[in-house]
This record gives structure tokens, C-alpha cells and sequence, in this order.
């Protein structure tokens, strides 16, 4: 596992300058069932398989080895392994998890809920959208950010000269976290969290 892991981050440190980043991303990685997300020096483990239950310790030993993080969280919990009956569950394996974390993205700041927040946390695979999107947010006055989550796309596009944003999701924690990413960029008055079931 330590030779694979090498060879992700080798590759994630040429096309990222901080390290928030998806660190593996199973098959395309040659790790079949397992994301592994990277938060400064906080990892998330999600193993999609339950067959992977039994190689936990040595994916830990090998992340200990290329890039000993502070806290280690398994995600033992998508759909996936329900097919599977396989137990879910969410522990912190090495650490102590002291709530949000703290990302940085396209300059832009948030906080995410590592063991309870959705998926590993943080939706690494939609970056480049939010980019994209943050280029337009001069020419995009009004934003309705509908699924908000924590604002990741609201927060963004305010940040990047959006003048009005509402970020509608069910989920009263990731909504605080969505105003505590306003807050933390300074665009607490532009941003406006709605609690709400957009069906």
C-alpha cells in the first residue's frame, strides 16, 4: 500500500499547491474500493467494500508511513456496503477528531465535518466546478445554491463577487458550518443560509 500511496501523492503534489485533495481515488489509483481524502493532516478512509474491512490496519500503517497524519478517520458507511450487509460504522482510528476541520479551496476557506458530514466531508470530485462557476460569479449577480450542504458552490461564487447568494439545504449542521465558511471569508452579508426541503 506505502508504494501506491507514494505514487498518489506524488502526483497530487504536482497539481496542488495545499494539501486538500483527494489523495486516492480507487481504481484509477490501482486501490480498488477505497477513496482516501486528504485535509491538511487530517485522512479520511472510505472503504466501499467490505472486503477492505480486513486491510484497515495496513492501509493505516501505510498512510502513517508516506505521510503521518494527526488524525485518522474510517468511513466505513456508504450504500455500497449496506448491498453488502456489511457493518457500517465511523471511527476515528488515530487522533482525537476535535470537530470541523478547516479547507482551503481555489482561496477560498470552509469548514467541514469530517465524521458526520456527508461522504468523507468535503466533495473533492466537484472543484472543478466550483472554479468554473467562480469565474463567473462577476457576471452572476444572484446565486441560488440549492443542496447547499456546508456552501461549498454559495460561499464560493460570494467570495468571487457574487452580491447575493442563498444556500437552501435540509440539514441544519452543515448550515452552520455554511455560515461559519461566509464568516471565515467575509462575506458573512452576502450569504444567506435557508433551512428548507428543496422537494
Amino acid at each position: 500500500f506505502a508504494d501506491r500511496l507514494r505514487r498518489c501523492l506524488s502526483y497530487r503534489e504536482r497539481l496542488f499547491t495545499e494539501p486538500f485533495y483527494r489523495l486516492a481515488h480507487g481504481e484509477a489509483d490501482d486501490l480498488p474500493g477505497l477513496i482516501i481524502d486528504r485535509y491538511g493532516d487530517h485522512v479520511v478512509v472510505q472503504a466501499s467494500a467490505a472486503g477492505l474491512d480486513a486491510l484497515m490496519w495496513p492501509i493505516a500503517d501505510a498512510l502513517e508511513e508516506v505521510i503521518n497524519p494527526k488524525v485518522v478517520i474510517i468511513r466505513q458507511d456508504t450504500p455500497g456496503r449496506r448491498r453488502e450487509k456489511a457493518a457500517a460504522k465511523r471511527e476515528v482510528l488515530k487522533g482525537q477528531y476535535q470537530g470541523p476541520t478547516e479547507i482551503r479551496e481555489n482561496g477560498v476557506s470552509f469548514a467541514v465535518d469530517l465524521l458526520h458530514g456527508q461522504k468523507t466531508g468535503w466533495y473533492f470530485d466537484h472543484r472543478n466546478h466550483r472554479a468554473l462557476l467562480a469565474s463567473m460569479a462577476p457576471q452572476t449577480p444572484r446565486v441560488l445554491d440549492l443542496y447547499s450542504y456546508v456552501g461549498s458552490f454559495g460561499v464560493m461564487l460570494a467570495q468571487y463577487g457574487a452580491d447575493s447568494v442563498v444556500c437552501v439545504d435540509s440539514s441544519e449542521p452543515a448550515l452552520e458550518l455554511c455560515r461559519r465558511a461566509a464568516a471565515m471569508n467575509s462575506v458573512g452579508g452576502r450569504v444567506r443560509p435557508v433551512r428548507s426541503d428543496v422537494l
